[in-house]
């Protein structure tokens, strides 16, 4: 697969796939058996990528997703995101707060076979609780 179609596959999935809740998307970017490492852990397959969506969006139903940079080489494919919304339900035992929340991710995927089959999710997950009141702001 050609390095553009590599990107527009992984725009894809995360502007309609993450951005619109689409789980058919999910199916036609994901390899059945994908690999996700996110925070120390490996997840597989298409069905926990949308147990994961479905969370998010338990917490924060109106998330819009912002590509802010996406770059390849090779099989890989590189992003830079923001998502934005507001917290309207429980978000990882945080009871819904009504604020407008920012969450800042750099996603790394490998694609193969016209899939993505590996990907790496590194979210500002520490800045979305602190926005919350989940856990205190740091002191400068």
């Amino acid at each position: 697969m050609a390095l553009e179609e590599n990107k527009a596959l992984v725009r894809r999935f995360i502007e309609i796939g993450w951005g619109r809740c689409d789980e058919q998307v999910f199916d036609e970017c994901l390899d059945p058996a994908c690999h996700r490492h996110l925070a120390g852990a490996v997840s597989s397959g298409q069905t926990d990528a949308k147990v994961a969506m479905k969370l998010v969006r338990v917490g924060i139903p109106d998330l819009e997703v912002t590509i802010e940079q996406l770059i390849g080489e090779g099989d890989m494919v590189a992003v830079r995101s923001m998502s934005r919304g507001t917290h309207l339900g429980d978000y990882v035992g945080v009871a819904p707060t009504g604020r407008r929340v920012e969450i800042a991710a750099v996603d790394f995927y490998r694609i193969a076979g016209r899939k993505i089959v590996e990907s790496w999710h590194n979210v500002d997950e520490a800045g979305l609780l602190r926005q919350l009141g989940a856990i205190p702001a740091s002191k400068r």
